[in-house]
């Protein structure tokens, strides 16, 4: 068993050494990840300032800490979308790979986890840079606009969030190359090895 799981993480280390569509599918969930890590991060910032703003001014704070839910959510939303579309490109950019083992003997089971198995590489590959590139612009835009003083009540939630987008990150990967990794498996291999 764990064998067969250690040759096929080499073989998914070598795809990812050879392919450049990885540095779009990495990019790409980076790019997510931060985004979304950056939006958490700072909606802590912006309820906590809408609360001052409600006792200072006699103000709504409840419509600014929707408004920072809600683009959270959307950060999440966008980075998941971002991150199917290029895992499915990735994907069937490879069927004819998945044609060519499928003819040399390696089982539909095997090729299929093989391709789950790089979508999670992708998915902690960019979640770890999306983690470190979103902490940094947090840090840094907390640091220029409210001083360093502020920066503990912004950072104390960051192992949570970058837990939850590490996680987020591999489980998007790995749905998203669900659907097509299948079609790609369950194709005829003359079909899969000619495919355009």
């Amino acid at each position: 068993m764990f064998r067969s799981l250690g040759v096929m993480a080499s073989i998914a280390a070598r795809y990812l050494r050879r392919e450049r569509r990885a540095v779009l599918a990495i990019s790409t969930i980076a790019t997510g990840i931060a985004l979304l890590l950056v939006s958490s991060l700072l909606s802590t910032i912006i309820i906590d300032q809408s609360r001052f703003l409600a006792i200072a001014y006699s103000f709504d704070a409840a419509q600014l800490v929707r408004a920072a839910t809600a683009l959270s959510l959307v950060a999440v939303l966008v980075g998941a979308a971002e991150t199917g579309v290029v895992m499915s490109r990735v994907v069937l950019s490879r069927i004819k790979s998945v044609g060519v083992m499928r003819a040399t003997g390696i089982g539909n089971s095997r090729v299929f986890s093989l391709f789950l198995l790089e979508a999670a590489f992708y998915g902690i590959i960019g979640g770890a840079i999306g983690i470190m590139v979103g902490a940094g612009i947090a840090t840094a835009s907390v640091i220029v606009s409210l001083g360093s003083g502020a920066l503990t009540a912004v950072l104390s939630p960051l192992p949570l969030v970058a837990a939850e987008g590490l996680g987020l990150s591999v489980l998007v990967s790995v749905l998203a190359a669900i659907f097509p990794t299948a079609k790609a498996v369950y194709m005829r291999i003359i079909s899969a090895i000619y495919y355009e």
